[in-house]
């Protein structure tokens, strides 16, 4: 039988003699291995060499190349081959360096049906790779079976769910049943997305020099994610801990930063490097309590198990996480919010400056979070969505939790 093996910067896939996690026992042989890039994505596989006669020797099969999350070229031993992909990122047409149309892809709006003819790659429907044992697809933290709509594991973080959508309550169902307007994503904030939080909610408020280095103590906060001893500035427990405990170590660490960034702002509104990076660490905690990875549906952190450990839950789901807002709408809004409130909490003379003050809060964090979320449709799907979905996704963001559909 096959399993696949994921690290942060590779993975392989091999068959098994035995069923047993221990490699002494159960005969585990490499059949593919596989580079990854920083976003968990596929550069490079190598694969058996049939010529070699040793099932022991991998041989470079191809190299992809990815541009904004998608995969756009493959180079192999044919050469150089583009792709053409529909709205939702499934690959519609193939062609040569040259331009010269080689494969023609189809299927049926669940990825099922698919005909495409012998690809470098199998990342077919909405860029996921098809794995060629199972015929299911690879979504990072669940297998999605294309011939039954369904994934093969239930949604462990159902945020989203809506009482008044009863498309909503099926943990197995793919994109609440819509796949020709949605696509799933599903997971953890990606330090990228961390950034680009902190520049929805703040760009005008602050400098832009002020904004990167908040937005780099994002990249600090989460390199050190592996700690297995300190979960707080993550809103996460560790194995053993009570959860409660870690909620009230992540809320204390919250107030610390802040009033901390507060001590190294000076009476005009001008903070300290010092304070930009508590403020900077501050927020990335306060974004990572509204992750679906990080926290329950009633905010209580879950425990973080490692990188490596316990795949296909928490572990593997932080590392190949959400990098899109609309994993979860309403989260995001949350988070935008609470980004804004720490600065207006940590320095509200620059906030006051910027005419942002206790009575105009809540107008000014909507307006960013609906401005976004109208830029989001307009580059995404935008021929796609209905006017009714449109909306609803707007006022999910909004924090209008009947409204979550997607």
């Amino acid at each position: 039988m096959k399993r696949k093996r994921d690290k942060l910067v590779g993975a392989a896939k091999g068959s098994l003699t035995v069923w047993s996690c221990d490699p002494a026992l159960n005969g585990f042989q490499t059949t593919n291995d596989y580079v990854l890039g920083p976003g968990g994505e596929q550069t490079a596989e190598m694969g058996v060499d049939v010529n070699s006669g040793s099932a022991n020797t991998l041989v470079w099969q191809h190299t992809n190349v990815w541009a904004a999350g998608a995969l756009i070229a493959t180079y192999d031993n044919d050469g150089l081959h583009f792709y053409f992909n529909d709205p939702l990122g499934t690959r519609r047409v193939q062609t040569d360096y040259a331009g010269v149309v080689e494969q023609k892809c189809q299927s049926l709006p669940f990825g099922d049906g698919e005909s495409c003819g012998t690809t470098p790659t199998e990342h077919l429907f909405t860029g996921k790779e098809r794995d060629a044992e199972s015929g299911n697809d690879y979504f990072g933290a669940r297998y999605y079976a294309s011939t039954i709509g369904r994934f093969m594991s239930p949604d462990r973080t159902p945020f989203g769910i809506a009482p008044g959508d009863p498309q909503s309550w099926n943990l197995y169902s793919y994109a609440r049943n819509k796949p020709t307007t949605s696509i799933d994503v599903g997971g953890a904030w990606w330090t990228p997305l961390h950034s680009e939080m902190i520049d929805v909610a703040l760009n005008g408020f602050m400098s832009a020099g002020e904004i990167l280095q908040l937005q780099h103590r994002q990249d600090v906060m989460d390199s050190h994610a592996g700690d297995m001893t300190d979960q707080r500035g993550h809103y996460m427990a560790v194995p053993g801990q009570n959860p409660q405990v870690a909620k009230e170590n992540a809320d204390n660490f919250i107030v610390s930063n802040i009033a901390q960034a507060a001590q190294g702002t000076d009476a005009s509104g001008n903070m300290s490097s010092d304070a930009l990076n508590h403020l900077g660490d501050a927020m990335h905690t306060l974004q990572d309590m509204t992750s679906p990875m990080h926290t329950s549906d009633d905010g209580i952190p879950l425990v973080w198990l490692g990188s490596f450990a316990n795949r296909g839950t928490n572990g593997i789901a932080h590392w190949l996480g959400a990098n899109d807002p609309s994993d979860s709408w309403s989260r995001f809004g949350l988070a935008i919010r609470l980004t804004l409130a720490a600065f207006v909490q940590a320095n509200p003379v620059a906030a006051a400056k910027h005419g942002l003050n206790s009575d105009n809060f809540e107008k000014a964090a909507d307006q960013r979070i609906s401005e976004f979320v109208n830029q989001y449709i307009d580059a995404n799907q935008s021929n796609w969505w209905s006017e009714a979905d449109k909306e609803a996704t707007r006022q999910c963001a909004l924090g209008n939790r009947a409204a979550c559909v997607h």
